[in-house]
């Protein structure tokens, strides 16, 4: 049906992918920002509150990821 309008409509179809093309940037710039203010926070931590969000972070995951980080940092 999308085929069909964007066939008959072409200069809609350049628009429709124009957006596409603009929120995908918006959502990687977001995700750049959170990543950077993600770094940020984590750099500002005392050692002693960064191990304690560790271990938060590692029991609240599923077990395969418990074990992951095992084998690949502890083993």
């Amino acid at each position: 049906m999308a085929a069909v309008f964007f066939a008959a409509f072409p200069e809609e179809a350049e628009k429709y992918y124009a957006d596409v093309l603009k929120t995908e940037e918006e959502w990687e710039n977001y995700q750049d920002e959170l990543a950077n203010k993600l770094v940020k926070y984590v750099r500002a931590l005392k050692k002693r509150e960064a191990q304690k969000q560790l271990l938060e972070v590692l029991e609240s995951r599923p077990e395969w990821q418990w074990e992951r980080f095992i084998r690949e940092h502890i083993e």
